[in-house]
């Protein structure tokens, strides 16, 4: 009876002892990228309190990224101090006009291939809150895709050129 009553204590202490809005955390992991992709992302009806969110991505080859974010600030039931981070590169998120509510922002990058975190932070006022965005990959050739590519083009060069001169005129008499 006395270590029920215990336990009880101990339940009710950390209930009170814990914040009303408390802090949340999200990981989402998307395929691989292993040519031209497009990911779609975001979270709403995020719940009051702060938040942090993990989005992994995982790139087979070396490219060119482009991450688009976008929310719309509204100071009930929205967020506020969003920031948002790739690859250790923060994403500055601006007003899309002055005194607008709607923010935006864009990080065009290279990447190495293998995995990356973007990872999206705020406060959320309610459950109205809510940011979208989109990662585009575009692959980069390799250094010796490249060379391959040049190779080829100096052999065709080489070809038409030695059969320009192999051509015989005809003397008709």
């Amino acid at each position: 009876m006395i270590k029920g009553f215990v336990a009880a204590l101990a339940l009710a202490t950390a209930t009170l002892a814990s914040p009303a809005f408390a802090a949340t955390s999200t990981t989402v992991v998307f395929p691989d990228a292993t040519a031209d992709v497009s990911y779609d992302f975001g979270r709403s009806t995020i719940p009051a309190g702060t938040f942090t969110d993990f989005l992994k991505f995982n790139f087979s080859l070396p490219g060119q990224v482009d991450v688009g974010l976008n929310y719309f600030r509204i100071t009930a039931n929205g967020i506020t101090n969003l920031t948002a981070n790739f690859g250790g590169q923060d994403i500055a998120l601006a007003p899309l006009a002055p005194g607008s509510r709607f923010y935006v922002g864009s990080l065009p990058t290279t990447v190495a291939a293998g995995p990356q975190v973007l990872t999206v932070s705020g406060n959320s006022a309610g459950l109205r809150a809510a940011y979208a965005g989109t990662l585009s990959f575009s692959a980069v050739p390799e250094p010796a895709a490249w060379g391959l590519m040049m190779f080829g083009f100096g052999a065709v060069g080489t070809m038409m050129r030695r059969r320009g001169a192999r051509r015989k005129t005809v003397a008709f008499a």
